[in-house]
């Protein structure tokens, strides 16, 4: 087939574009341009725009695709410029999405599902914290309302946190290096909530389910099927380097009270984490690899790249878990 992928070559695209290549579909990048050191493979086209410009209509006028990964699409605008430009010149849309449509909905309860999309949304935030988060969450559903209503062929894979070695966010990362120094890991309410949430390999082993099947426009939830226990997740991290968490509960008001946000000492703590049904995704015959040995390649991973990961708060920490 012929491929666009739009953006991701930070985190999911490297993944993505070399096992694209392998199929032997010919594959096209447009990107902003920026230089994360991870070069494209071989044979990839590479154009470069910034997608509210018009240099993105004039990289794609004339164009057509069999199938397009859009990673990049994060408002209303970004699909209403891309169905202007390409509209009715490609096989499939493929937008990556977010769990976090439900989040700013009104009054449902997880797990999610496809079809509690529809229905009222949480007014604006007051809170400076959850207004970035609650705009995000409305960012992807105008984009995804966008498609619908130029009739793309829409395939809206939504996904929660999304973890592996690329994370810009380190999401995880965090509690791998905290693990590491051997000091007291601090979860709010002792990390009892029950988490679940993919990773990058499992993202893409969707994708290239989803691309190119007929009946895969709708919506599909990718997660990992495992629901441990925040502590528990953690609990996997230190197991991995042979050692025992030092797990302390910690009050979110101790953190406020300390001028830190609950992100700077447990990241996976927030309240905006989705948590998905897949099943949907199942029935296709589409998995999600087993955590276990998610965890142990990330950990594998990061160990051999020796990268030290930054824990501003960690002098805290320690002391807070001392007292």
């Amino acid at each position: 087939m012929d491929m666009l992928v739009i953006g991701g070559t930070r985190f999911m695209g490297p993944l993505l574009l070399p096992r694209l290549v392998l199929r032997g579909h010919r594959v096209t990048v447009l990107r902003r341009g920026h230089d994360y050191g991870r070069p494209l493979p071989p044979g990839v086209e590479d154009l470069h725009a910034d997608r509210g410009t018009d240099a993105f209509d004039a990289a794609l006028a004339g164009r057509r695709f069999d199938a397009v990964v859009d990673f990049a699409a994060y408002e209303g605008s970004d699909v209403e410029r891309f169905a202007r430009v390409l509209g009715g010149r490609i096989g499939q849309y493929l937008l990556i999405s977010t769990g976090q449509v439900y989040l700013v909905r009104d009054g449902l309860e997880p797990p999610f599902r496809e079809d509690d999309y529809e229905g009222p949304t949480l007014p604006r935030p007051t809170d400076e914290a959850d207004l970035a988060q609650w705009a995000y969450g409305m960012g992807k559903r105008a984009a995804e309302d966008a498609a619908r209503a130029h009739r793309l062929p829409l395939t809206a894979l939504r996904v929660p946190i999304v973890h592996g070695l690329g994370d810009p966010e380190q999401r995880l990362l965090v509690y791998l290096a905290r693990a590491l120094d051997g000091g007291p890991v601090l979860l709010p309410e002792g990390g009892v909530r029950p988490v679940r949430h993919v990773f990058a390999e499992g993202v893409i082993d969707a994708i290239l389910a989803l691309l190119g099947a007929p009946d895969a426009l709708g919506a599909f939830h990718q997660t990992q099927d495992e629901t441990p226990s925040l502590a528990e997740l953690v609990g996997h991290l230190f197991t991995r380097i042979g050692r025992t968490p030092d797990i302390v509960p910690i009050e979110r008001q101790a953190i406020a009270d300390a001028g830190l946000s609950v992100r700077d000492v447990s990241p996976l703590s927030g309240r905006w984490a989705s948590f998905l049904d897949p099943s949907r995704l199942r029935a296709r015959g589409i998995g999600h690899p087993p955590l276990g040995e998610m965890i142990a390649a990330l950990v594998h991973g990061q160990l051999s790249l020796g990268a030290p990961i930054a824990l501003p708060t960690r002098t805290w920490e320690r002391a807070f878990a001392g007292r």
